[in-house]
């Protein structure tokens, strides 16, 4: 337990382009996207793609955050599948996968 106190998700994120989280609730993905060490404090824009079952209004107000700053924040429940695809070619292509 010692070492969780020390995540920061900054870190853990700094070098992906996409980052996937599946959290359990609202305040988990607030601390963890926005809180001072969290995933919208590193300056490369990337991709956030949210499996957490969180309220709609939480999700749209942390898209909205992350609009604001340089975070593409997408909901990724089964009930956005829209938004799957293009994610998946965007890391095929960073991956070389064709």
């Amino acid at each position: 337990m010692e070492r969780l106190l020390h995540f920061r998700p900054a870190a853990a994120a700094i070098d992906a382009d996409i980052v996937m989280l599946c959290l359990l609730d609202g305040a988990a993905v607030e601390h963890v996207v926005f809180g001072p060490l969290g995933i919208a404090s590193v300056k490369e824009p990337r991709i956030l793609v949210d499996h957490s079952s969180i309220s709609p209004a939480a999700t749209r107000d942390f898209a909205r955050r992350g609009r604001d700053g340089r975070l593409r924040y997408i909901f990724g429940g089964v009930s956005n599948l829209e938004e799957v695809p293009q994610m998946l070619t965007h890391l095929r292509e960073r991956l070389g996968l064709y």
